[in-house]
């Protein structure tokens, strides 16, 4: 409850807080990451790498999520290792995060002991790295940081530069680098120091961070969509657009179940041919993935289609689809229809995919209600307004042909008729 003023930053930092808070609030983009000083509840400063984003609360405001990754023992190295006029080894074997030494060549002619850890070392300890240029690593040139790298050894230092690598024993991590340059006494470039620190964990709680904040962007904006319109072809068009989007797949479908006559229609189709389209329409309660959903009201998941048996369209091969999810549109119990969206591509979706397109799929189901309900009563309205007008006009007229042909000419407004007698 209490503001950041009052809590960790000083009012200059607080107004440049605020400032950021307007801008990701401005441009729907998370901000960072970037590097602040803040005092802990002891009063003891600490440097933080902080990543902002915004994302939508159940009314309607906005609220920020602020993740930050405390780096203060590595700034703290940095400065130690910044003012030392020569590399003093034993305080570097001591500290927290990987410290590689480079030397003018650009040369790899130490790494600390956690260093070791980070990328990993053969048997005895003995580093493969040492020796090797590290511009003429695999990772290094793979990452695209290899102008960096350069610029640090001509004496140009950077910050939290992000690269993915790949131990010696095959772990793929993420490393954050901080790149220092060395001088000699005549104030000439001598080498550098690189501080890397494994941030594999803080980048995965990330990417978890910014899929939320997508998700719960599309779930409102699901939501507005199914709540401002009736119009069930607009709801089940625009909802599949945003359903594509959020799970990044290339096509996918709405099936509404017919009640009268028990079949799936299709009603909505992104990223299939027509006449792929054409063909997929029409299913039977238990034909099928979609099929088996309406029956079963259960989700399917298919990382194949075209080696499932399941499969009873084959133009779904012809496509070249592979990976299927599907989940049923559900309102107060009933199943109404079903969902599906469908990968170009090999693709295992997971538990909290399934959740959500499930979510998404009582939200439909709810609006396919809604509008069944409106169009029911519509009818009522118009069939009550016949009677109302056959009745009035009754008490109007008194000669029995007329008083027939105005009982057909105000049933025509409600059903649709080729022939009608009153006897």
């Amino acid at each position: 409850g209490k503001t950041v003023d009052k809590l960790i930053l000083d009012k200059k930092s607080t107004d440049e807080f605020h400032k950021v808070l307007r801008d990701v609030d401005k441009s729907n983009k998370p901000f960072g990451p970037s590097e602040w000083k803040f005092k802990n509840k002891e009063g003891i400063e600490r440097t933080v790498y902080s990543t902002i984003f915004s994302i939508p609360s159940s009314d309607g405001k906005k609220e920020f999520i602020c993740m930050d990754i405390d780096i203060t023992q590595r700034k703290k190295a940095e400065e130690e290792i910044r003012y030392l006029k020569e590399f003093n080894q034993e305080i570097v074997e001591k500290l927290p995060i990987g410290v590689v030494r480079l030397d003018k060549e650009g040369k790899i002619s130490y790494e600390n002991p956690k260093m070791g850890q980070i990328v990993g070392t053969e048997k005895g300890g003995k580093s493969k790295a040492l020796g090797m240029k590290i511009t003429q690593m695999p990772n290094v040139i793979e990452s695209g940081v290899v102008k960096p790298l350069e610029d640090l050894l001509a004496g140009t230092p950077f910050d939290y530069l992000v690269i993915p690598f790949i131990s010696l024993y095959g772990k793929k991590t993420v490393l954050s680098v901080n790149g220092v340059p060395l001088f000699d006494p005549q104030g000439n470039p001598d080498g550098a120091i690189l501080l890397i620190e494994d941030i594999t964990e803080s980048k995965k709680i990330e990417q978890k961070i910014i899929q939320a904040n997508k998700e719960l962007s599309a779930l409102n904006a699901i939501s507005s969509i199914t709540n401002q319109s009736l119009n069930l072809d607009l709801i089940l068009n625009e909802t599949l657009d945003k359903v594509l989007e959020v799970t990044d797949c290339q096509a996918g479908g709405i099936y509404i179940l017919n009640q009268a006559d028990k079949m799936l229609e299709l009603k909505s189709c992104k990223g299939l041919s027509s006449e792929a389209a054409k063909e997929v329409d029409k299913l039977k309660l238990g034909e099928g993935f979609s099929g088996r959903i309406a029956s079963t009201g259960a989700p399917i998941t298919v990382e194949d289609i075209s080696q499932d048996p399941r499969l009873t369209r084959m133009v779904m091969k012809r496509e070249g689809l592979h990976s299927y999810l599907g989940v049923p549109l559900k309102s107060k119990g009933k199943i109404l229809g079903t969902l599906f969206v469908i990968t170009q591509q090999d693709r295992r979706y997971n538990s909290d995919e399934i959740q959500l397109l499930a979510s998404i799929g009582n939200q439909i189901g709810m609006a396919v209600e809604n509008a069944y309900l409106f169009r029911e009563a519509e009818q009522w309205i118009v069939q009550l307004e016949a009677i109302r007008n056959i009745t009035n006009r009754l008490n109007k007229l008194n000669d029995v042909k007329t008083v027939a042909y105005a009982v057909m000419d105000e049933i025509k407004k409600v059903i649709e008729f080729d022939n009608c007698r009153v006897f």
